[in-house]
């Protein structure tokens, strides 16, 4: 078993750990069933056979990235988990997707284009019925499919900082609905550039050979001996990451970070994966 299967198998024992820890938590798990229900009779086909309530794909994704905006907000702002906003934010998620495979490289296959304006019409569709957002309003989310697909993509890729850019569609919802305040937006920014970078970590050696520039690559700095598995080289880059992710993680707010908050478990489990020790 390689390196990164070894961390597929590690990764997926741990997010069933993660998510079985979390569906205890009552408001949590209220808000998600709702959710669903929301989702599924808007339209049945979206999670027909990727359910958000048990395993699957699609409830990855919700632990992975929408669940931690709204426990980041819950615990900075005291806000409550609100059914149809995780809902909304599932599917500006389910946009996002798509996308992610175009700028990843699987380039503007008809495939991909077809998924992507699928998805962002649901989505959009979804909005206007619940929110009666109007066009003008609506119009920013095509603003930020665009700006990820014709600027901020290669800014993304190259600065720790900005990996956050790379997931503004779904970000533009969250920052739509009300009661989020500055520090909530900004820590879960700073959780996206943590948990990203961690990933990209994952394919640095498939990045290296093809010679993409990603935020792993810029902060191993191309280790010399990495791209052929040199384990001197192997643990100057997992230094370098972990330096970099340590940098991310503590500039999020200590209420969202705490050791019961989901930023942490997510951040915590592949970090620890890295290096050994809890972060």
């Amino acid at each position: 078993m390689n390196r990164y299967e070894s961390f597929i198998q590690y990764d997926g024992d741990q997010m069933n750990r993660i998510i079985a820890h979390f569906m205890a938590d009552r408001e949590l798990h209220s808000a998600i069933m709702l959710a669903e229900k929301l989702i599924n009779d808007f339209d049945q086909g979206i999670l027909e056979n990727c359910p958000i309530s048990t395993s699957s794909a699609n409830q990855l994704r919700l632990f992975r990235f929408v669940i931690p905006f709204f426990d980041c907000r819950r615990r900075i702002d005291g806000t409550e988990i609100v059914p149809v906003e995780v809902a909304a934010s599932l599917l500006w998620f389910l946009v996002w997707r798509p996308l992610d495979n175009i700028l990843d490289g699987d380039g503007l296959r008809s495939e991909n284009c077809a998924a992507l304006l699928q998805a962002f019409s649901r989505a959009e569709r979804f909005q206007i019925f619940h929110f009666g957002l109007d066009q003008a309003t609506c119009d920013l989310s095509s603003q930020a499919v665009r700006n990820a697909m014709f600027e901020l993509d290669t800014v993304g890729r190259a600065n720790p900082d900005l990996i956050f850019t790379r997931a503004l569609v779904q970000e533009t919802a969250f920052s739509r609905y009300s009661r989020t305040s500055t520090a909530s937006l900004d820590s879960y920014r700073r959780y996206i550039n943590a948990y990203g970078l961690l990933h990209d970590a994952m394919d640095i050696f498939r990045d290296m050979s093809s010679g993409q520039v990603t935020p792993a690559t810029e902060v191993a700095g191309l280790v010399e001996g990495a791209v052929h598995y040199s384990p001197h080289a192997m643990h100057l880059f997992d230094e370098r990451i972990a330096s970099e992710v340590r940098r991310q993680f503590f500039l999020i707010d200590e209420k969202a970070r705490n050791t019961e908050s989901i930023i942490y478990w997510n951040v915590n489990s592949h970090y620890k994966w890295f290096t050994g020790a809890d972060i």
